[in-house]
Order: structure tokens, then C-alpha cells, then sequence
């Protein structure tokens, strides 16, 4: 099977960066991540199931704004392991219809691409 990268300090600090930049809403979180990038949402969720690339990420978030208000992550622990880098916390937001709170606790795995690419967080699996 293909080798991935260890997770290092700097890839700890790319994920915090992406987390940052979705609970802005700032679309340029994509940049941080390569551009074969493999989601995994339950398909429960409104645009879920499994994901490929960029376009589809963004179409998830996208549809999630629209049954949410103010939709975002709270990561609370980045847990590296080898190859993996696990990602707990609490995915938060407000039902547009009832204005209801949710708040449903997560835990990301994050893993590099392979060494031959040379990107990051190529894999999400919440």
C-alpha cells in the first residue's frame, strides 16, 4: 500500500489553520488541503457521504448553511499518531427552522497524503 507522511508539528498547525479559517467561513481553508481530498460524512447529513476533492467539500459546507446558522467546528484536541492525526471536538451551529443549538461532539481522522504527492489532510473521516 502507498507510505504517508508522519504527522509532524507543522501538519498540527496546517489542521488548526484549516479548522480557524472554517469557522470563519473562509474558503481558502481549501488551499491547506490537497486537492484529492477524501471526506467521509455520515450520509445522514444534508450533501453527505463520500466526498472527493475541493468542489465537493465546499458543496457539503455549503448545504449545511443552508438548514444551520453560523455551522462551524470547535476542535478541541489534536491527537497525532504516526500517520494519523485524530481530531477531537464539537461540531456546533443553530437550526435556521427552530433556532434549536446543537452542539454533536466529533473525532476527525486526519491523514497525510501519500509521500509521492506530498500534500496534507488528504483523508477526513469524522
Amino acid at each position: 500500500g502507498p507510505v504517508f507522511d508522519p504527522i509532524t508539528d507543522a501538519l498540527v498547525d496546517r489542521s488548526r489553520a484549516a479548522y480557524q479559517m472554517v469557522c470563519e467561513g473562509d474558503p481558502a481553508f481549501l488551499d491547506l488541503l490537497d486537492p484529492e481530498v477524501e471526506w467521509h460524512v455520515p450520509r445522514a447529513l444534508p450533501g453527505g457521504g463520500d466526498l472527493h476533492g475541493h468542489w465537493e467539500v465546499l458543496e457539503f459546507l455549503e448545504a449545511s448553511g443552508e438548514f444551520w446558522d453560523d455551522p462551524h467546528p470547535e476542535p478541541r484536541d489534536f491527537l497525532p499518531s504516526g500517520d494519523k492525526l485524530v481530531v477531537l471536538g464539537t461540531w456546533c451551529g443553530r437550526a435556521k427552522t427552530t433556532g434549536v443549538e446543537m452542539a454533536v461532539p466529533f473525532a476527525h481522522v486526519q491523514q497525510s497524503a501519500p509521500v509521492i504527492s506530498r500534500g496534507t489532510s488528504a483523508r477526513v473521516k469524522p
